[in-house]
């Protein structure tokens, strides 16, 4: 190894070692800096370097340590010289050293990176909580209409239980037939203006149960800026349009029988029976029927007859 190189490898910031028959030849200021203080010459790789404790996979790539021909990447653990133990990913390959056979690696020290995954974990699970915590239906959905994730309320309007046999279909199988174009314009206007507004529509679970739905949905973007997907509120209305539907049926009623008395009061004698007829004809249209009859009952309540 040429005296610029060698310089230059000693100053590495990452841990770095050459290893010939099992003891380490030479080291840069990363490797000390990881696995302490000390001259890391002439100490064994298997005294600051276990490979019990990884998967059988990544022992048996740990071969190349010992003088194996096939470059290996695999996990392991470092022995620090305070004893602690470190988990690290090593990078090994053939090389030369002094003219002989040797072997280089680096030690990836893991530590920041595990804390990394368990605070991403922690949050995924928080996030979690607080999406199935809220009542409305929110799914997760790519640029090809394929449902990625979804909550705990999206995923009963599905009618699914689990997670894993929504994954992946396509959102449009609860979206009945006859409103797919309609969806796919609200797709498009989602990505031009930022989102969707409220859309009201029917959509449909597994079963092919339909229900009153209201959608509004924005676009999901990458670190660049890029669309890569989308994210939709789903709010079930069916109970509401049920509700709306009720009432403005108690409103028009109300206004026929105000009409329908309103004449009346206003009727000559001439124009009663005429007026009763008009007043059966509206009512049995409003109701849906064909005939609507006037029935007289005795003063007494005991028959009843056709007027």
């Amino acid at each position: 190894m040429g005296g610029d190189w060698r310089r230059l490898l000693e100053e590495l910031e990452e841990a770095y070692l050459i290893v010939q028959r099992d003891v380490v030849r030479f080291h840069s200021r990363g490797a000390c800096r990881l696995l302490g203080p000390r001259d890391l010459v002439g100490v064994p790789v298997s005294a600051m370097l276990s490979l019990e404790a990884a998967p059988a996979r990544n022992r048996d790539n740990g071969g190349l340590l010992l003088g194996h021909p096939v470059p290996a990447r695999f996990e392991g653990l470092a022995l620090g010289s305070d004893g602690g133990v470190i988990p690290v990913e090593v990078h090994a390959w053939p090389t030369r050293f002094d003219g002989g056979e040797a072997v280089a690696c680096t030690l990836l020290d893991l530590r920041a990176h595990r804390r990394t995954e368990r605070a991403l974990r922690e949050s995924e699970e928080k996030m979690r909580v607080m999406l199935d915590s809220i009542a409305d239906g929110i799914a997760v959905i790519d640029l090809y209409s394929r449902i990625v994730d979804m909550n705990r309320v999206m995923l009963r309007l599905y009618g699914y239980e689990r997670r894993e046999d929504v994954i992946g279909r396509s959102a449009f199988e609860f979206i009945p037939p006859r409103f797919h174009d309609v969806v796919i314009r609200n797709m498009y206007k989602t990505l031009e203006e930022g989102h969707s507004g409220n859309l009201e529509i029917t959509l449909m679970n597994r079963f092919g149960h339909e229900y009153e739905a209201e959608i509004s949905a924005a676009p999901l973007r990458d670190k660049d800026g890029m669309p890569i997907g989308f994210i939709a509120v789903t709010k079930d209305i069916t109970e509401r349009k049920q509700a709306e539907a009720e009432l403005r049926y108690r409103l028009e009623l109300e206004n026929l029988i105000a009409t329908i008395s309103t004449n009346f009061i206003n009727y000559t004698a001439a124009e009663v029976d005429p007026g009763i007829e008009a007043a059966l004809q509206s009512i049995g249209e409003f109701v849906g029927v064909d005939r609507s009859y006037v029935c007289l009952q005795d003063p007494g309540g005991g028959t009843m007859s056709l007027a």
